[in-house]
């Protein structure tokens, strides 16, 4: 891999904050928003180290494993500061480099996996190159790697991996073999909106006098424990009908069952270890993890809790959330673009709770969004340019419109919230086993929180997940 030097200043942006999530101001509107974004100033010294290149209008075939999530990637210009941002970040590609970008946009969920996976190994096992680079969420897009349809990043010229426009610390997560197949950057911003965090509310919090949030996670002080004392002072059978549901009364947390084991994550722990050969080796349980579980099987089988399936795709969550019945949501950022929150009178956002005091970082799960180069493809230094100039382009222009301005202005009730924005992604992190876990058959963070008996269970799948592990790293290692 060749490592470029990076050497950047960037000057905070001087926004405004906005109040259109709650709080006495009235709120500014969207057009406000935008031209604050068009006239704010960015002083920035930066470079990709690009060459220049002409291309001769040749077109860059994105297999984008993301319909769900299409808008972050291909737009028009419709005025809202996001949209405008993503279509010129595609069209400066496009013209520094003389390409057209194309966009083959598919079911980025289970449904779609099949479609991704044969138009991807049409394209490599032919020889046809129907695709230049290939995006999509990181255990939907992994499992191409068993079959070596996928370049090794760390291979190539252009990519200058340790720039700030890729996050190391989920690429770290995501080698395998001292490999990359997939790296993820700022290209897919789902890797800031899929961020776990807690989403407070504020009318709660003052109706019950409770400790303010924000001061407890400056102070180091937002931990499990102190999350749970405040659940406990909250919960009222409000309509007296001796029992505690979301929809009469007032809960401690609102989640869903795919998403509190994300705090075991937050809380420190880890699911596998890194060996010096790049092979990885399943983590046993140890007390902290046994520890971690008690306390989330705990809250699901308390009186303060409430679940949502997945395939109601969380509407009835956040209706309980913006309702005021529920104290805690903890769940992805981008619930925060939604009707239910631009209409609450306030909340706060702040990260997942840490294990205890004594652990130094507050910890963000992300589900990865995830960039490749097939293994096939027409022009490889076309394909690594551009794939570098996306991941680029992205961080200099796509992630200040959607983050400083949408997020820390738009959705937020008030200016502290930015600043817990950037405490929450300041250590992001995903996980191998997550990433890889239709290789193995499971994830053992599923389990967390849901079985009492998790050391026993993992136990009886662990040495299953290891083979299949090793017979990946065997095949990849094949010619």
């Amino acid at each position: 891999m060749k490592k470029h030097v990076t050497m950047l200043l960037v000057a905070a942006m001087l926004l405004t904050s906005l109040t259109a999530c709650g709080g006495t101001a009235e709120p500014e509107t969207d057009a406000a928003v935008d031209t604050a974004a068009e006239t704010e100033p960015v002083e920035t010294e930066l470079t990709d180290s690009l060459p220049e290149k002409d291309f001769g209008d040749r077109t860059i075939r994105v297999l984008t494993a993301a319909e769900q999530w299409q808008h972050f990637y291909v737009n028009e210009q419709t005025g809202d500061v996001v949209d405008d941002a993503i279509y010129n970040r595609n069209l400066t590609v496009e013209e520094r480099f003389g390409v057209v970008l194309e966009y083959d946009v598919k079911n980025g969920y289970m449904a779609g996996m099949a479609d991704v996976k044969t138009a991807l190994s049409g394209s490599v096992m032919s020889g046809g190159s129907d695709y230049d680079l290939m995006v999509g969420s990181s255990s939907y897009v992994m499992p191409n790697v068993a079959d070596k349809l996928l370049t090794d990043l760390y291979e190539l010229d252009y990519l200058d991996l340790n720039a700030p426009w890729w996050l190391q610390h989920i690429n770290a997560e995501a080698e395998i073999g001292n490999k990359l197949y997939f790296g993820a950057g700022y290209y897919g911003m789902l890797n800031i909106a899929w961020g776990v965090v807690t989403f407070f509310n504020k009318a709660l919090v003052t109706d019950y006098s409770l400790e303010d949030p924000y001061e407890l996670v400056l102070d180091g002080k937002w931990t499990m424990d102190t999350m749970l004392e405040m659940c406990e002072a909250v919960v009222t059978d409000v309509n007296g009908d001796s029992k505690f549901d979301d929809q009469n009364d007032v809960l401690g947390i609102l989640s869903s069952d795919d998403y509190m084991p994300s705090l075991a994550i937050s809380m420190g722990h880890v699911y596998s270890d890194r060996n010096a050969d790049g092979s990885v080796t399943v983590k046993n349980a140890d007390d902290r993890i046994v520890s971690i579980n008690e306390k989330i099987v705990g809250i699901r089988n308390s009186n303060f809790y409430s679940s949502v399936a997945h395939d109601t795709y969380y509407e009835n969550l956040k209706n309980a959330f913006s309702d005021n019945h529920g104290l805690f949501l903890i769940h992805r950022l981008e619930h925060a673009d939604s009707e239910q929150f631009r209409n609450m009178e306030g909340y706060g956002i702040i990260p997942c709770v840490k294990y205890d005091e004594s652990q130094q970082d507050y910890i963000t799960y992300v589900i990865a969004e995830n960039a490749g180069i097939p293994s096939v493809v027409t022009d490889m230094e076309a394909s690594s340019i551009i794939l570098e100039a996306l991941q680029f382009e992205s961080w200099k222009t796509v992630r200040p419109a959607y983050y400083d301005i949408m997020l820390k202005q738009k959705y937020s009730s008030d200016e502290i919230s930015g600043q817990m924005l950037d405490i929450i992604f300041e250590h992001n992190t995903s996980q191998f086993l997550y990433m890889y876990c239709r290789f193995i058959d499971d994830y053992p963070g599923s389990q967390i929180g849901i079985n009492e008996n998790y050391t026993s269970w993992l136990q009886s799948k662990i040495t299953s997940m290891q083979q299949k592990l090793d017979d990946l790293m065997i095949k990849l290692q094949e010619d």
